[in-house]
C-alpha cells in the first residue's frame, strides 16, 4: 500500500509547481503583442480581472464597493506596469 503525499494549494499530483514568473511574463508579452498589432501604446485597465492578468498581482481583500476607475497601467514601449489606488474619496 503506497501513501499519498497531501496536495497543498496550487501544486500538482505530479509534484511540479506552476511558474508563476513565466505565466505572468507570457501573459504580459501576450498582451504587449497585441497592443503593438492594434497600434495601442498605453492600456489602462479598470477592473481587477483585467490588472491581475497583466499585473500579476494579488489585491488586498476589501469589504467595499470600489468604484469602476483605472487601477492598472501598462505602457507598452518600456513594458512598466503602474498600479493605481482607486476609493471613493
Amino acid at each position: 500500500m503506497s501513501v499519498r503525499k497531501p496536495i497543498g494549494l496550487m501544486a500538482l499530483e505530479d509534484g511540479a509547481g506552476v511558474d508563476f514568473a513565466g505565466l505572468r511574463a507570457a501573459r504580459r508579452e501576450r498582451v504587449r503583442a497585441e497592443m503593438e498589432r492594434q497600434g495601442v501604446d498605453v492600456l489602462v485597465l479598470g477592473r481587477r480581472g483585467s490588472a491581475k492578468y497583466v499585473g500579476g498581482h494579488r489585491w488586498l481583500w476589501r469589504a467595499v464597493l470600489t468604484p469602476f476607475g483605472p487601477l492598472c497601467i501598462f505602457v507598452r514601449a518600456s513594458g512598466a506596469i503602474h498600479l493605481l489606488g482607486c476609493t471613493w474619496d
